[in-house]
């Protein structure tokens, strides 16, 4: 960033504009009402209380806890935090029933761990990766989504897709009898020492109840994202409410990610000026262009799936794809709307490996999935994602009005 108004390639106050981005100030805000509910403990109530639903059966176990990611969305900004969170409570109830090498815990393991994928770019607030597309393409286009319209886009595929990951592990690893009593005892005595609704829990209910309304009404209201966000977090250190202090809420801020975030939107903005991004649009996506539209979306997803393993971080590889996704919509008369959407749901094809993403490591970490685990799920849950992705692209979008 600095470099760049050395070198007179932008000017100073340009090079430092993402730091102004309201996106900068809504990743401030969620954070810190993450922090605040993980002091409170009202995200381990959250957890626990959906996963002791699943107690009927392996399966619908399974499937509680998919739930439980899809809810944390709404919730963690970060698909590596609620992975980071959810796996070692899933983790705990393999190990209490001791079912460390069973199929029972690769479906689990994967299944939250590939949900935490398909789900990441379904809300406007769920991940990194989706803050930076919609500033990026209201900074270049000026292009607004609404969090309500980007959650008629993105989350009814995704959520289709999220149960689908299921269906298909379960397919590939097909699912031992087993009886679920002990490990959920465990979950019943954690849920039980959590006690009763405490006020600060109640408290942040609360809180973060105002914050959804604001961000669902924001197309009527006109109070940014990140303005509402980031007031709620203000009112968690507010006297009578002190849920939390600064000084505990500042080394949980990823202040790396923050700089990296506000530092692409600069440089994404500084390649468009200097026209680099053009000549970049024509050599990642010189042969996909030439494609008729409705081929376009797969052949992409295709492309990515190879290149992703290339890429250990979804917020990086987006940071590249993105603006040249947008150029090349641009210079070949198709919508840089839709091209952007169809590049950022293709960045989380990461099925394969550890390595592909940090989201990967938790439940590799545990020792209940090898790389050969990940490798045979990733194969099937990738066609399948690419499948549903391109049906989304190419007939679900339109319909809403984001045309190719």
């Amino acid at each position: 960033m600095l470099f760049r108004s050395l070198f007179n390639v932008v000017d100073f106050t340009q090079a430092v504009s993402g730091f102004v981005d309201g996106s900068i100030w809504l990743l401030l805000g969620v954070y810190i009402l993450s922090e605040a509910m993980n002091k409170t403990g009202l995200d381990k109530r959250i957890a626990y209380s959906l996963v002791i639903r699943g107690k009927a059966s392996a399966k619908s176990l399974v499937y509680m806890s998919v739930v439980a990611m899809i809810i944390l969305a709404f919730i963690l900004p970060s698909a590596t935090g609620r992975t980071a969170f959810l796996i070692p409570i899933l983790a705990g109830v393999i190990r209490t029933m001791s079912l460390e090498k069973s199929n029972f815990a690769i479906v689990l393991m994967l299944s939250v761990t590939y949900t935490a994928h398909t789900i990441g770019a379904s809300l406007l607030t769920s991940s990194l990766s989706t803050v930076y597309t919609s500033s990026l393409l209201e900074k270049t286009i000026h292009y607004t989504f609404s969090y309500l319209e980007w959650f008629l886009v993105m989350f009814p595929p995704a959520l289709c897709t999220s149960f689908l990951v299921v269906a298909v592990l379960m397919r590939v690893f097909p699912l031992e009898k087993i009886s679920l009593h002990d490990g959920m005892k465990m979950v019943e005595e954690e849920l039980a020492k959590l006690g009763r609704l405490t006020r600060n829990e109640l408290k942040l209910i609360i809180l973060f109840a105002v914050m959804f309304i604001l961000w669902v009404t924001n197309s009527l209201t006109h109070i940014p994202l990140g303005l509402s966000a980031l007031t709620v977090g203000v009112f968690v250190f507010m006297p009578g409410i002190a849920l939390l202090e600064w000084h505990e809420a500042a080394p949980k801020i990823d202040w790396g990610s923050v700089l990296i975030f506000g530092s692409s939107i600069g440089l994404a903005l500084a390649l468009q000026q200097t026209g680099t991004v053009d000549w970049l649009a024509g050599v990642a996506f010189g042969v996909t262009n030439k494609l008729p539209v409705h081929f376009m979306a797969t052949a992409i997803y295709l492309c990515f799936m190879i290149i992703r393993f290339g890429f250990g971080s979804v917020l990086g590889f987006v940071t590249v794809v993105i603006p040249v996704a947008i150029a090349t919509a641009t210079t070949n008369n198709l919508s840089p709307v839709w091209l952007a959407m169809v590049a950022l749901v293709g960045s989380n094809l990461c099925f394969f490996l550890p390595s592909q993403s940090p989201t990967n490591l938790p439940a590799y970490a545990t020792g209940f999935v090898t790389t050969k685990d990940m490798l045979k799920g990733g194969l099937a849950v990738s066609l399948m994602y690419i499948i549903m992705s391109t049906l989304t692209a190419n007939f679900y979008w339109p319909l809403l009005g984001v045309m190719p």
